[in-house]
This record gives structure tokens, sequence and C-alpha cells, in this order.
């Protein structure tokens, strides 16, 4: 079974409002306006009310609704890039306070109810709901989904149950008796996380800190004060070097947030679970995932089934991959799943990938005003994977996922340079393309991989322009011709940059910039097996750090460890899938979910075709709202559309079609009833006033 079916308190709150599940529920508020009534009530909420079996009174319900609209305005008030809550966000902050509510009211009747609904409803697992149990909960949030701001309007929340509340035990179970938490702590996965929340945090008018840094005991005696650790900072025994702090320190009365705790599937991730589990016993968890079925189902098969029942226990809202796109929200994917690709093919794959982004990049720039109210962004071609070095100073990293990472890395510097220095190989291979013969099959239909994504640029350059497509390339991606440098920026952690040489001396800009953990063994490996000189860059800052700065000249990142440690970029049209570790698949679709967003018209955040504008979206739009996903490993390929497959989101196929060669000899086939039918008896008249709709989408099942 699903996590999908075993979300038995999120069916829960569904059916507080007449729904027996989220689509139902969805259909009824998603059209409403986000903009409040001029008395500050939500549109949502009057919505809501009118529910056909609503289980909560009205006035209640409009209670809830005022103090998230609180929440909303302390948002709006200290955040220039927060407008409204969108009716997704409402509804899980609608059920959160309804949750709260409740659990400061009358904990043990909670816990009754919710065992009762469990029982009829027919939940598989985990016995009765006991009311220390309902410290925890859990949101399935897919990235780019809000759930940062959710976190901070959760935290309010919880804030004000805990000083209002008639029974604030439910949230904090101290042997004192005393109504208040050890201390506020938000647990990540990685340093780049930690900073990027305690920027956010402060935003939104947050106090925040790393733990590490502030160690005293507490929470803010007037407003919340958050402290913020990595996962593996967390420890037993602390280790003496002032960057890891004892759990005993911290106690197990804590408000405890945790961002995509997953690490790996073993012991380690047991270990890690166990640790932010120990710092809530007596207190309160809410985790925060777009990868909890990834997660799961990596998990060893004699503990799957109970995080099935676990997680389906404490996930009180699910708007995962599968909700987001199908609202519309984020880019739109197209997976190139070749059934051929294979390592010694790489630099044709890369070819295929290269060709791909030119034709984004093409259309940017011939519509870049057009596409301006719909906050399209540069194309960027990103080439990742999930192995990751770590720098270690003067001592290299030799563990198989730092070689993995240095060798695959090494691979794609090899074709650029092939690419930029071998016209006569570029120009043989584009022709290639151009011809509808790339080598590659889709896995699918046996189509060729890059005919339909190749389709604008066919029509734009044809076999015998090959050439002239190769030097438009060169300039507009590569920003000249000339060999391969290769340069270490001294000022960049980990950087690399890519640029070609000029030969009228003048430097060229950039076109890529590397990011790696171990710099030191990666620089001696591509010296050493590429036969590449590494310049040394000592003046110029962070190539990285420029990425989204307007007019950026970079069109390529090579290396997942920025994307890892949580930098994501609205520019991201192109991924390139390098490598995936076993078990890591809650990495990679974070990683794919960084990839997919979209700011869209007024930062709708939604593709084009989902947005009322009131005018026509700019030709070709739509290759520009999507993201192409490819690889040169077969495997590795399949992994991925695996992923994609378990989201259960609706993706593109090819399906082959074949014509009927023999007409047939008595005219057109025409289906007719079978003897005796009556057709006028199963035949009704719809005159319901409210009108209807018909949805004529095809379906495969």
């Amino acid at each position: 079974m699903s996590l999908d079916q075993h979300l038995i308190l999120a069916r829960y709150f569904h059916s507080l409002f007449g729904a027996d599940g989220f689509e139902p529920l969805k259909d009824q508020i998603r059209t409403c306006s986000e903009e409040p009534d001029e008395e500050g009530v939500s549109q949502f909420c009057k919505r809501l009310i009118t529910c056909s079996g609503l289980r909560i009174a009205p006035e209640l319900l409009a209670a809830y609704d005022t103090r998230i609209m609180e929440c909303e305005d302390r948002l709006r008030t200290a955040r220039t890039d927060f407008r409204s809550f969108r009716y997704f966000q409402y509804l899980a902050l609608l059920y959160t306070e309804i949750y709260l509510d409740r659990l400061t009211s009358d904990p043990e009747g909670f816990a009754a109810e919710l065992t009762l609904f469990a029982s009829r409803h027919g939940a598989a697992g985990g016995g009765p709901f006991k009311k220390d149990e309902l410290r925890r909960l859990a949101f399935f949030m897919a990235t780019g989904s809000g759930k940062t701001l959710l976190l901070h309007a959760h935290l309010w929340q919880i804030w004000r149950y805990l000083k209002e509340g008639r029974r604030p035990e439910g949230l904090v179970c101290r042997r004192d008796g005393r109504a208040e938490f050890n201390d506020i702590l938000l647990i990540t996965p990685n340093a780049g996380l930690s900073e990027q929340h305690i920027r956010s945090l402060r935003a939104s008018g947050i106090e925040a800190t790393l733990l590490i840094e502030d160690r005293e005991s507490g929470t803010g005696r007037l407003w919340p004060r958050v402290k913020v650790v990595e996962i593996h900072k967390l420890a037993e025994n602390v280790s003496g070097d002032g960057v890891s702090v004892a759990l005993d320190e911290l106690g197990s009365a804590n408000l405890v947030f945790v961002d995509e705790g997953h690490k790996g599937t073993g012991t380690e991730a047991r270990t890690f679970k166990t640790r932010q589990q120990r710092l809530s016993q007596d207190g309160f968890l809410v985790e925060y995932s777009a990868t909890f079925a990834q997660a799961i189902a990596a998990a060893p098969k004699n503990v799957r089934q109970n995080l099935l029942s676990e997680y389906g226990r404490c996930i009180l809202f699910d708007y995962s991959y599968r909700h987001f796109f199908g609202d519309g929200y984020g880019k739109s994917f197209e997976v190139l799943n070749a059934s051929n690709a294979s390592e010694d093919r790489a630099d044709e794959m890369l070819l295929g990938g290269l060709l791909v982004f030119y034709m984004q990049c093409r259309l940017f720039k011939g519509q870049q005003e057009a596409l301006r109210s719909f906050n399209i962004a540069n194309p960027l071609w990103i080439l990742l994977g999930t192995s990751v070095s770590k720098g270690q100073g003067q001592k290299a990293d030799t563990s198989i996922a730092a070689k993995s990472e240095r060798a695959d890395v090494a691979r794609v510097i090899a074709f650029f340079r092939r690419f930029a220095e071998d016209r006569e190989w570029a120009t043989n291979h584009i022709r290639k393309f151009l011809e509808g013969q790339s080598g590659f099959r889709l896995r699918d239909s046996g189509a060729d991989l890059f005919a339909r994504p190749l389709e604008r640029l066919r029509k734009a350059f044809t076999p015998g322009n090959a050439d002239e497509l190769y030097g438009a390339l060169c300039r507009d991606v590569l920003h000249g011709s000339g060999g391969l440098e290769v340069w270490e920026l001294k000022k960049g952690e980990g950087e690399f940059g890519l640029r070609l040489s000029n030969i009228d001396g003048d430097e060229l800009p950039y076109f890529g910039v590397v990011n790696i953990g171990d710099a030191l063994s990666f620089r001696k490996h591509i010296e050493e097996h590429l036969n590449l000189t590494v310049h040394a860059e000592t003046q110029r800052d962070s190539l990285f750090s420029s990425l989204d700065a307007p007019g950026s000249r970079l069109n390529i990142l090579i290396g997942a460890k920025k994307f890892i440690e949580g930098w994501s970029s609205w520019r991201v049209s192109a991924m390139g899938l390098m490598n995936i570790g076993k078990g890591e698949g809650s990495q990679i679709m974070q990683l794919f979910g960084r990839g997919i967003r979209l700011k869209g018209w007024n930062m709708s955040l939604k593709r084009s075709d989902f947005v009322e504008t009131g005018e026509t979206p700019p030709d070709g739009i739509h290759l520009l709202e999507t993201l192409y996903v490819f690889g040169w490993n077969a495997h590795y390929m399949a992994q991925f559309q695996g992923m994609i497959d378990a989201e259960d989101i609706p993706v593109f196929r090819d399906l082959p079609l074949f014509p009927n060669e023999e007409w047939p000899k008595k005219g057109m086939l025409v289906p007719k009833p079978e003897a005796g039918t009556d057709l006028l008896a199963e035949t009704w008249v719809y005159d319901d006033d409210r009108g209807f709709e018909v949805d004529v989408t095809a379906r495969l099942t």
C-alpha cells in the first residue's frame, strides 16, 4: 500500500468539511480569491462555511480564520516577497488551528475521536491514538509550495495555543508542570539550509540564531526565538571541537521543527530520527518534507510498514508533487529516458542536451520583452548528481562517492573541450540530430529521443545548416570560439570557472562554473586524466554567487554541492543527471523540486496555461516552462523515471500511431446499439440552473 492510503489523520480532517478526500475539498475552494473581504474575512472561510456536511461550528471556523489572517498580515507586513496564502497553505494552517485547539482543550477526547474514526475507516496498524502521540505533526509539502512560510506561521500558532490554550500540557508535558518549552529548535540537513532558514526567519520578523552560537536555554520572553542546528551536530557526546551539542544539554521538552530530516536509509537514518524524537519527547515535534514517500520506500522492508503507519497517523496535510503539478504550479517537465543510453555515448547525449538548452536560450533571447510579464528567467543548464565530495584540507576524499563525482564532472568538462575544439565531430553529430537520427530511442515508444524536443530548432536549421548552428551555439552559449580553459577561483569555495581562449588576447566571459566539495583532488584529477592545465584565478569573486544576478553570462552549472545544500534558482531549465546514489531517492527528488521552480504571471508560481492573463502568451512559452531532464546512464534515468512514476504525477508520453493501410471497403465503421436496446430509457434531462462542465481530457487507464 502507498503512503497516500495510510493518511488517516489527514482523512479525518477532510471529513470535518464533509469531504472524503483532498480533491473534493480542493475543488470547492481553489478558485476562491486570495484577497479577504472588506471585513478581513477570507474568501476561503466564507466558502468552507457553506460545505455540505460541515462538522465545525461556523462561528468557530470564523475564529480560526481570524487567527490565520493575523498570520497573513504579519507576513505581509514583514516581507516584500509575500502577498497572501494560497488555498492549500490556508487549508494546512486551518487544519493546524483545529488540531491545536482540540489538543489544548481536551487531548484525551481528541485522541478518542481519532481512534474511533480510524477504526471506522479501516486504518491498519498503530492501535488507539494516545494523547502523548498527538504532540507530533508532519506536513507532506512539495518543494516550492511555501513550507518555509508555513513553518513561520505554525510557530506563531503553537506559541498562541501554548499561552492561551486551556490545557497547554497538550503541547508540552514537563515534570514541573510549567507551560513552556526549553528551546525552539529548527533542525536542518546541512549548513547551507541553516543559513537560508535564519535569513528567512528574520525576514518574517522572527528572532533566529545558530544553536552553536547561542547555547543559553530559553525561547524568548515575549516572542519566540528559534535556534537553528544541523542534525549531525546533535550528538550523544560533545567532541570538544565546539561544533556539536550534547542532547542531554538540550533536554526533552523542546519545540522541534525538522526540515527534510531524512538522512540515508539505514542505521544513520534511525539514529538521527531517534535524536529528533528524544529532543521533543516531552515537547512538540513538527516535520516538513517533500519526500516522505521516497524516504519510506527506501527504508528496509522490515521497517517500511511501521513507517507507513507512523507517518499516516501524524501527517496532517498532504500537498505533495502530484497535487502541486496538478494545480499548475512549477514548471512542467519532460524526462528524456533513452532505452540505449550508455557511458560510452555520453558525449552524444550531452550534445543532445546542449541542443535542447540552446533551443531554450534562443527562444528566450528572441522574445525576452514579451516574456517579461510572465517572469520567465534566463535559462540555466545544470548537470548534477547525488554524489558529493568533501573538502578535507590537504587530504583527499577517497570515498566512492567522491571518486564518482570527480569522474562525472571530468566527463562533462571533457565533452565541452571536445565540442569547442573539434568542430568536425560536433557538426557531424549536430547534422544527425537535425535529421531526427540522434541514435537514441525513447524507452516507451522507440521513437527518436530528441525528435520532438528539438522540433522547433529543426524548423529553424536544416541538416545542411549544421555548421551555422554550431557557430550560433558557440557564440550564444560558450561566448566565442577557441580552446577550453579551466580556472580555479580561489575566492570561491570549491569553484572552477570554464571559458574559451581567445586568439585576439581579450578574455572571454565564463560560460560555466563547477561547484565541487574536494577542490584539491578535483584539480589533480583533471590535470592527470584530461591533461588540462588548471589556472589560478585569485582576484575574481565567486562565480556561483553571480548566477542569479541580472545579466549573468553564466549558462551552465556543474556539480550538486550547492543544490544539495538547499540553493535553488528560478533559472533552471534543463537538468542532466550524472549519478544517483543507492537509496538517495529523497535527495534527487529534492534537487528536481528545486529545478522546477517558476515565478509565473504576477508571481502566481503557475504555468501560463493555468492562469487568466487577459493576453495571449508568447509563442513557445511552454518550452521555457518545461524542465528537460536527461542523462547518459540508462540505469540512473530508469531510477529517476521510477521516482516520478511513484509520485503519480501526470507525465507526457510519446505513443506510436500506425496508419491502417487498408481502407474499409464498405465505408466507415459506425458503432450502433444492440438490438432491443432502448436508448431513450437510458437518457435523462439535466435541468440544474447551475450549469455544468465537461472534462474531455484524454485519459489512459
